[in-house]
């Protein structure tokens, strides 16, 4: 549902999914007296996920420029069996979302985009193990014109995860990215662009896997730092597409 009000710049959005997987496929595990496991895929009932958001924007005109601020939470039941006794996963994420952002035509383009969220996992078959952890997410993307046809952008994102007694590793990342760039051609249809990705070279991949017989986390390799020289061409006749 959304509602906006046009004369006033302000307005708010409410959103709610639910589903119910049926037969979904699970794993049943089970362990013998030497240690090895054996797993089955099976189907299982009782699965679902819902996601409630609730957002709220305006327009500041004191200072033209606005805000978008929300609330999310989202929750997961899975069902899977292990030694033959039926276990229910409980997965949640709660959320407060804040966007700010302001431009001037020509001169600036400026938005800062934080997410802060808390999450917790928890095992019908082991409920003396609860994993709570705190993590947020911070945006910043500037551009700003410095000599007429000449443009510098900067944007960095910087995750960060709270430490637990079982995931103890220093897990945050920042990733720094920017270019400078120069309008060319007629009604500034062309650019030439000289691109630094990851700065500061802590791009990596990460994941925290919560069950209920495993707590995993893994880091992986991603694209890290690294440079462009590009040209940009804008062909269309409405200026909206382009290609690189």
């Amino acid at each position: 549902m959304n509602n906006y009000q046009v004369l006033k710049n302000r307005g708010y959005n409410v959103g709610f999914n639910y589903n119910i997987i049926d037969n979904y496929i699970s794993s049943s595990q089970k362990t013998d007296s030497v240690g090895k496991n054996i797993t089955q895929y099976i189907n299982t009932d009782g699965n679902y996920n819902y996601r409630i958001n609730i957002g709220y924007n305006s327009q500041i005109s004191s200072i033209d420029a606005g805000i978008y601020s929300g609330l999310s939470s989202n929750v997961s039941n899975s069902i899977n069996y292990v030694n033959g006794i039926k276990n229910e996963t409980k997965n949640n994420i709660y959320s407060w979302y804040f966007n700010f952002y302001k431009s001037k035509e020509k001169v600036y383009d400026f938005s800062i985009w934080n997410e802060f969220s808390y999450n917790s996992s928890k095992s019908s078959i082991r409920p003396d193990i609860v994993t709570n952890y705190w993590s947020a997410e911070f945006n910043i993307d500037f551009t700003i014109t410095i000599h007429k046809k000449w443009d510098l952008n900067n944007a960095i994102q910087s995750q960060i995860r709270q430490k637990t007694e079982l995931f103890s590793g220093n897990n945050n990342v920042t990733v720094w990215n920017s270019y400078i760039s120069k309008k060319i051609l007629k009604n500034d249809k062309g650019q030439i662009r000289l691109s630094a990705f990851d700065i500061l070279n802590q791009n990596r991949g990460y994941s925290r896997n919560i069950s209920s017989t495993t707590l995993t986390e893994n880091n992986y390799q991603q694209l890290s730092q690294y440079f462009l020289l590009g040209f940009i061409w804008n062909f269309s006749k409405g200026g909206a597409a382009s290609k690189q």
